[in-house]
């Protein structure tokens, strides 16, 4: 019987009183039965005395309707207690069911106020809640760093904190509609800790306190608390009982956790070197600390500096996932494929799980619309990125990331109106600029670029690993014009800002952009060849980690500078190192320089073969084409050549380190293409978009461009065929 209990219990989602009073009513029953028995053995012998008058009621017909009387008060009781916690009547009453929250309601939890005499005791027990509250399906809690963000918008400074007072303010200001404060009191050698759920009304929700007798027990205190928290909110019995307890899903080192919640309050106050220094410490305190793991390969990753560094930090992760909670081990897995392996199939299946028990999980959806917008698959990310901006308007890479899915699936004018809200709630902020940067380059339309860019740059000098950037994309957009001068400029500009902070395979990549557009403009392979020579000399390939050498943008750049040998040789020395960065994605760039070196090698088939696996899955939709078009131009393949270079110069892209080395050509040969097949109308439209591109050439650059010219003089005043 207390067999079958228990199982109702856990499948049915039952409270565990129902079967500790099981055990209880056994406790009373069990001696009537064996006294019973012992009745009815002695009248079945003939035997009455001994028992006196209490023989009439030890019958198994008495004892029998004791114990189902029991047993049935106690399965009305359950059903009472379950019907009013479904409909949220009464003290069982849930508060979903009674309406005082929503399902999935957005709540904020604020910092613990610490009335201890140890400041670490705060922080320490916010994000112990915060990782309890995080396993519930029923509410979902606030990111820290959305806090964060509600406060400089609020114009506090995050130094602050989220204090309750703030909470109050940042929850009216965003429309939530509720709080859950809390503090812990030292009580002798132990502590007292409260939670209260408290709506923006001021009404008290719910209020819950627990006791640990000292602070090895604060996991276990705190643990009792977000369990009862998630009770009272009508979260499934059986959902809180799949929970990890807290203590298997942080750590055992009470001092690592410590510094692992310093940390995290240092990444959400915006402090990534500070976060970073403490993240380690905590490592190094409890080396299998997967939380800790996880929020170092994600800062390291986002900077994208030191690819080996986040690498680590990621693997590692990974290796101790199991000691995490349900949406932790699931991020954690999508964070490593994003990192280390780079494999599509497994990072959507990992935040598609994600979504599936949390469906308003931003991280999973702003990410998951990165992989689709890396498949081309922009009105589906757009949807998702659509979804986070609703969870979360706070977080810009969110409108960001929506104007470019929607201006790449076509959809301009809906990108305008993300950017302009945008704008509305970020007033003045450089990333609404950078937006409208990338808006106008989906657009080709350059002057815009132009105008708004340097403007930029001019009132954001000094941040400088966004400047490096800046310089490296405006020196691409110059060369594209035909403006190698300015372009050289702002190239130098951008790689002395990447020496500046040794960031050895960011200048190497970078310088490999700048050889390949120097090459395809300047027809110049000495001088290409001369820029990449004179970048190892500075930063030797084998001085820098595996994982940060850009093996195969160095290949390229050696192949398309005209030495398509020694391009091939960094490629057979990054495939004879198994440390290096063999993810899918630099695997389909290897494709990529192979491609190019065949090419300059005259093996056009082989180019051609390579090229279309650098194409499949690649991000940049228009990287390979331009190249495929060259080799069918060879071939002598005139209409696939044609398709090639027309895809390249209709599609919306923003790779301008890519485009500016082709557009000019591409311009100018789809012109002559059209023109050979008596198409003047066509062949004018594109001649003209050459010319329109390169109006502000250097002065060395403008023959060809007069040229171009006087091909649209003659064709216009010639009689069209």
């Amino acid at each position: 019987l207390l067999a079958l209990i228990y199982l109702l219990v856990i499948q049915l989602g039952l409270p565990m009183w129902v079967f500790v009073s099981a055990v209880g009513l056994l406790v009373l029953v069990i001696p009537i039965l064996m006294a019973t028995s012992v009745v009815e053995r002695r009248r079945k012998a003939g035997q009455t005395g001994g028992a006196g008058g209490a023989d009439r009621w030890l019958t198994w017909r008495s004892a029998l309707l004791v114990g189902a009387v029991g047993f049935g008060a106690l399965a009305v009781v359950t059903v009472g207690y379950v019907g009013m916690r479904a409909l949220g009547i009464g003290p069982a009453g849930s508060l979903i069911a009674s309406g005082a929250i929503a399902e999935r309601e957005r709540i904020i939890l604020a910092d613990f106020e610490n009335r201890t005499t140890d400041s670490a005791h705060g922080p320490t027990v916010t994000e112990l809640m915060r990782i309890g509250l995080s396993q519930s399906r029923a509410v979902s809690i606030v990111d820290p760093a959305q806090a964060g963000r509600i406060l400089l918008l609020m114009q506090r400074d995050r130094s602050e904190g989220l204090t309750a007072s703030n909470a109050m303010e940042a929850a009216q200001r965003e429309g939530i509609n509720a709080v859950i404060t809390g503090e812990i009191v030292s009580v002798g050698s132990g502590f007292s800790i409260a939670a209260r759920l408290v709506s923006t009304d001021g009404d008290v929700l719910t209020a819950l306190q627990e006791t640990a007798r000292s602070e090895d027990e604060l996991v276990e205190a705190v643990d009792r608390l977000s369990l009862g928290l998630r009770e009272r909110f009508g979260e499934s019995l059986r959902s809180i009982r799949r929970s990890e307890p807290l203590e298997q899903v942080t750590t055992g080192s009470m001092r690592a956790l410590r510094v692992f919640s310093q940390g995290l309050s240092a990444s959400n106050q915006g402090d990534d070197p500070r976060a970073v220094l403490l993240l380690e410490e905590a490592i190094a305190l409890d080396t299998t600390f997967a939380m800790a793991y996880r929020k170092l390969a994600i800062i390291l990753g986002n900077r994208g500096e030191r690819r080996s560094r986040a690498v680590e930090a990621a693997t590692k992760a990974y290796q101790y996932r199991d000691a995490l909670t349900e949406r932790e081990r699931y991020l954690v897995t999508a964070a490593y494929h994003s990192i280390v392996t780079r494999n599509r199939d497994q990072i959507m299946s990992a935040y598609n799980t994600v979504l599936e028990l949390y469906p308003d999980e931003t991280i999973a959806l702003n990410n998951l619309g990165v992989v689709y917008s890396g498949l081309r698959a922009f009105e589906r990310a757009a949807g998702l990125y659509a979804h986070a901006l609703e969870v979360d308007s706070t977080n810009r890479l969110h409108y960001s990331n929506l104007a470019s899915a929607l201006e790449r699936g076509g959809s301009s004018d809906s990108a305008s109106s993300v950017i302009d809200r945008f704008e509305r709630r970020f007033p003045g902020n450089p990333e609404v600029a950078i937006s409208r940067i990338f808006s106008a380059a989906y657009r080709k339309d350059y002057d815009a670029i132009e105008q708004l860019g340097y403007v930029l740059m001019e009132e954001q000098r000094g941040r400088v690993s966004w400047e490096a950037v800046a310089y490296l994309w405006m020196g691409n957009m110059a060369a594209m014009r035909g403006q190698m001068n300015r372009a050289q400029r702002d190239w130098d500009r951008a790689l002395s800002l990447t020496a500046e902070r040794d960031l050895s395979g960011r200048y190497l990549a970078r310088v490999s952009v700048r050889a390949i557009v120097e090459r395809l403009l300047l027809d110049d392979p000495a001088r290409a060849q001369r820029v990449l020579d004179d970048a190892l000399e500075r930063y030797p390939l084998e001085s820098l980690a595996p994982l940060d050498r850009p093996y195969a943008s160095l290949a390229r750049a050696y192949a398309a500078a005209g030495d398509p040998e020694r391009g091939r040789e960094l490629i057979a020395e990054f495939d004879a190192t198994p440390e290096a960065d063999h993810s899918h994605d630099t695997e389909r760039a290897r494709h990529g320089a192979l491609g190019v070196a065949a090419l300059a090698e005259g093996r056009l088939e082989e180019a051609i073969a390579e090229f279309r696996m650098w194409d499949d899955g690649n991000a940049c939709a228009t990287c390979a084409d331009p190249w495929l078009a060259r080799v069918y131009d060879q071939l002598g393949e005139a209409d696939s050549a044609l398709v090639l270079y027309q895809r390249f110069v209709e599609t919306p892209s923003s790779s301008i380190g890519n485009d500016a080395g082709h557009l000019a050509h591409a311009y100018v040969r789809v012109g002559e293409l059209y023109e050979q097949r008596g198409d003047w109308e066509q062949a004018i439209d594109y001649y003209g978009r050459f010319v329109s591109l390169w109006e502000n050439a250097d002065p060395e650059m403008l023959s060809w461009a007069e040229e171009v010219r006087q091909t649209i003089a003659r064709l216009s005043a010639e009689p069209r065929p």
